[in-house]
């Protein structure tokens, strides 16, 4: 409904999809359209397929353009300013004060609709400590049901009524307030433009940045105030046409072609081969010794053939813990010492004594 600001802030410890539709969803309904900026967790694919299920439209706007979306904007500005009044001097506990300041946004009359987001909610006032003591004790009137049902319902399409027209009012005064200094302007495909980017990377400084990047091209014109543009990397974004200035020098635009990642090739494998180079046949990677394909010459023996690839282990080395000094004496056998500390020491029968051990113990003997 046109005119009703429901102010909803949330922790979101989990994801976005999942805050939207436990926390929003099941309070007011999907609704038709979800208006979102195009941060990374209204981006991904998660969110998308959410909406998609629950049958809502989404709707992005286009980055570092606040007035798409002004409404949330303003009210953020609002939030900001109230929580500076009551946050402590380490500025940690703002967590805690924002419930109550949505308290006392939800039960103040707004300037544009002159109603508060509470009531034309709920068709009533939020009733507060300080109102409650302040109304006068009236005997309570006796009427039906169905007629207190019919006085809600008339008072909320009043209330409706008057809200859509104040807003009406409203967004022409702006309009006619935003064209006083607007200027009409267009681009055409192809066009060389510059970007306003007021990013900054850590470590800058704002007075020495550049805000103005490029130079990009126009590809698609979306609407009257979007655009399709690509950089020289080919990279393609939507933005607002009051983030644009035209080039005028065509000699900047210095498109790079996109490079593929190359591929490795892969790995060949080496067959092994005899002393007089020829191949050895086909054979397989594998932790065993390769055999040596069969001679047709009856009675002629071969030793087995041993690949020497990096993949295969070499066997016919077996490992020696022997000193290097001893390896070449065939008769050297290592000396029967310990492994380890723990084989020196003698084998405990008991377990440690400790201080519940020993207070069980000398209870024990008491008792013997």
């Amino acid at each position: 409904m046109s005119g009703i600001t429901l102010a909803e802030f949330v922790n979101m410890p989990l994801t976005c999809a999942r805050v939207y539709s436990s926390q929003i969803v099941t309070r007011h309904g999907s609704g038709s359209t979800l208006i979102t900026d195009q941060g990374r967790e209204f981006m991904s694919s998660f969110f998308q397929r959410t909406c998609k299920i629950l049958g809502v439209r989404r709707v992005r706007t286009s980055s570092y353009h606040a007035s798409s979306n002004g409404v949330v904007e303003r009210l953020h500005r609002s939030l900001h300013s109230g929580l500076s009044h009551y946050v402590n001097a380490n500025h940690k506990n703002w967590d805690e004060v924002v419930p109550y300041y949505l308290m006392s946004h939800r039960a103040t009359p707004h300037t544009t609709t002159g109603y508060s987001p509470f009531y034309l909610l709920h068709g009533r006032e939020m009733v507060l400590p300080s109102t409650e003591n302040l109304k006068a004790r009236l005997p309570k009137d006796n009427t039906d049901e169905d007629q207190r049902l019919e006085n809600l319902k008339s008072s909320l399409r009043l209330a409706y009524r008057l809200a859509a027209k104040a807003n009406r009012k409203s967004h022409m005064n702006n309009k006619r307030l935003y064209d006083r200094k607007a200027k009409p302007r267009e681009f055409a495909v192809q066009d060389l433009v510059y970007l306003y980017n007021p990013a900054l990377k850590p470590g800058l400084t704002r007075k020495f940045a550049k805000p103005w990047i490029g130079p990009c091209q126009i590809t698609k014109k979306i609407s009257e105030l979007n655009y399709e543009i690509v950089d020289e990397k080919g990279r393609r974004q939507v933005v607002h046409i009051n983030r644009l200035k035209k080039s005028f020098n065509p000699e900047v635009w210095n498109p790079k072609p996109r490079q593929k990642p190359e591929r490795k090739a892969p790995r060949r494998l080496v067959k092994p081969q005899d002393a007089n180079g020829n191949s050895q046949g086909d054979f397989k990677i594998g932790p065993y010794p390769l055999a040596c394909p069969q001679n047709s010459e009856a009675g002629t023996e071969h030793e087995p053939l041993v690949d020497h690839s990096p993949n295969t282990p070499d066997l016919t080395q077996q490992p020696t813990d022997t000193p290097i000094s001893e390896r070449n004496d065939p008769s050297y056998q290592p000396p029967n010492t310990p492994l380890s500390r723990r084989e020196l020491q003698t084998s405990r029968t008991h377990p440690p004594l400790t201080r519940l051990r020993a207070k069980t113990l000398s209870q024990d003997a008491e008792n013997m």
